[in-house]
C-alpha cells in the first residue's frame, strides 16, 4: 500500500512538474510580446493599455503555475 502511494506521488509531481515547465514557455513568449507591444510608443494607447493587461494577467498565470510545481 505504501509503495503504490509512493508511486501515484512520483506520478503526481512529475506530472505537476512536466505541465508546469510546457504551460511556463508559452506565457513567457506572450509575457514578452505584451511587454514589447505596451512600450512600444508609435502604437495608439489603447493598444499599449490591452497590452498591458495582459501583460499583468499572464503575470499571474506565471505565478500561479510557479507555486503550483513548489507544492
Amino acid at each position: 500500500m505504501a509503495s503504490e502511494l509512493n508511486k501515484i506521488n512520483k506520478l503526481e509531481r512529475e506530472l505537476v512538474a512536466n505541465l508546469s515547465h510546457d504551460i511556463r514557455t508559452p506565457l513567457s513568449m506572450i509575457l514578452g510580446y505584451a511587454s514589447e507591444i505596451e512600450e512600444t510608443s508609435s502604437l495608439p494607447e489603447t493598444t499599449r493599455k490591452q497590452a498591458e493587461i495582459i501583460r499583468k494577467h499572464i503575470e499571474k498565470l506565471k505565478n500561479l503555475v510557479e507555486n503550483l510545481s513548489v507544492r
